[in-house]
């Protein structure tokens, strides 16, 4: 098939290949702020945050709570799901298959606790 990435006639001077570099810088920038709100800012509660009460309400309504204590309501697992999918397409982005399946193995374990979670609520 012509003009696959490893094909002998495939023009190494590809538009692409620019905002792909780009695009891996921009998430990895995203990533290490990511990183110290969660791992620094968020545990030792440096950053004041005002949660959306009626959106957690809601939440918590329809019986929505996470199972881990890390995560105080079911938005910021929703968010840690988030983080680890960008993580996951960060390391697709720079080709680095180690980091890849690092970053896939929790995004599909939070996925399917998704699933499991909300396939046990009635409402």
């Amino acid at each position: 098939m012509t003009g696959e990435k490893y094909d002998e006639t495939f023009s190494l001077n590809r538009f692409g290949d620019k905002r792909d570099q780009e695009s891996a810088y921009l998430m990895g920038a995203t990533l290490c702020w990511l990183a110290v709100y969660y791992i620094v800012l968020r545990p030792f509660q440096l950053v004041a945050t005002t949660p959306n009460s009626f959106l957690l309400n809601k939440y918590e309504e329809a019986g929505l709570k996470s199972r881990f204590s890390y995560f105080k309501n079911w938005r910021q697992y929703e968010y840690m799901h988030i983080v680890c999918w960008l993580a996951k397409d960060f390391s697709w982005m720079i080709s680095s298959k180690p980091l890849w399946i690092l970053f896939t193995i929790p995004t599909l374990a939070v996925a399917f606790d998704f699933v499991y979670v909300t396939g046990k609520i009635k409402v």
